[in-house]
Formats: structure tokens, sequence, C-alpha cells
């Protein structure tokens, strides 16, 4: 059991370096547009590279107005009532109102109430998106397996990320939380 904990370790800490080759960018110099004229197999490749820039951009920067320019208006603001579910502020929903509210629109299961945006972790050091594979795809919709990793504590988190577009570029729609 050691042995495998240490090759898991270690197999964590190559994708982790291999990762660090990539320069941060920022969003406003690296927009990725979801183009009716781009080949299929491009507009894959491009909503993963877009999807990578997001995730490691917004971990990088820290702002809150990130979150809302990468999704769309309803899922920023079912994952604003998830985080807030219970605390008792001003606008948040008890568990019951939250289901009650959001149930008919998404799959409240795997909402990740109580924690942040993307990861369940309220710290993080490094975060990388490692691995980007096409589950779906339809004319309105990319759905992909993530695995989101922090490099610096070790701890990944696997995430199935829904995009659409809008206004010719991608949106996150839902992001289903395993972990």
């Amino acid at each position: 059991m050691k042995y495998i904990a240490m090759i898991l370790n270690g197999l964590l800490l190559i994708g982790c370096q291999s990762n660090q080759g990539n320069a941060a960018h920022s969003i406003a110099d690296t927009t990725l547009i979801a183009d009716k004229d781009v080949p299929q197999k491009e507009m894959e490749s491009n909503a993963c590279a877009w999807l990578k820039i997001q995730v490691e951009s917004y971990f990088n920067q820290e702002e809150s107005s990130i979150m809302e320019s990468m999704t769309t208006k309803e899922y920023y603001e079912y994952k604003m009532d998830a985080m807030n579910v219970d605390l008792g502020l001003t606008g948040s929903l008890s568990l019951t109102e939250f289901n009650k509210k959001w149930s008919p629109f998404f799959n409240v299961q795997f909402a990740g109430i109580g924690s942040g945006f993307l990861i369940s972790g309220q710290d993080w050091k490094e975060i990388k998106l490692s691995t980007c594979d096409i589950v779906k795809e339809t004319d309105t919709e990319i759905i992909l397996k993530v695995l989101i990793s922090d490099c610096g504590l070790s701890i990944d988190y696997h995430r199935e990320i829904s995009l659409v577009k809008v206004d010719g570029e991608f949106k996150i729609s839902d992001v289903k939380e395993y972990d």
C-alpha cells in the first residue's frame, strides 16, 4: 500500500511539473472564441484550452469578477447560492430552499454546497487543470471531464464541466463536483 501511495504521489508531481512550463495567461490577452466556422476538432481543443486559461487565471488572480465573467448568469447565481447555504447571511438559503429553487434546473446533488468555485478546498497553493477530456458535445454544449490539481497541496478535484456558447464565447453553465 505504501508503494502505491508513493507511485500516485510521483505521478501527481510529474503532472504538476509538466504544467509549470506553461506561462500564466490573463483572460484579457487570451480569449478563445467559439466560432461557428472553426472545424469541430479544433473547437474541442479550444474548449479545453479556454477552460485551462480560465481556471488557472481565476486561482492566480483571486478576483470574484473573473468567476462571473466565465460563467453563465444562471450558473453564477446557482453557485453563489450553493456556497452560502445555511450561512445565515442576508439572502442565503437553507438547504431545503436551495433544493427547491435550483433542482428544476441543476442536479443539486453535485452543487458543492458550502464549498468554493471549482474546488472544495478553502485554501490552495498552485492550481492547474491537469486533464481535460470531452465527454459529450452537441451543437449547443460541450461537457468536459476534468481533473483540477493543487500541485502545492497534492490534492485532486474531479469535475464535470459543461460549457455553452454565449455571444460567440464559451461560458461555464454547470460544474458537477464529485469530491
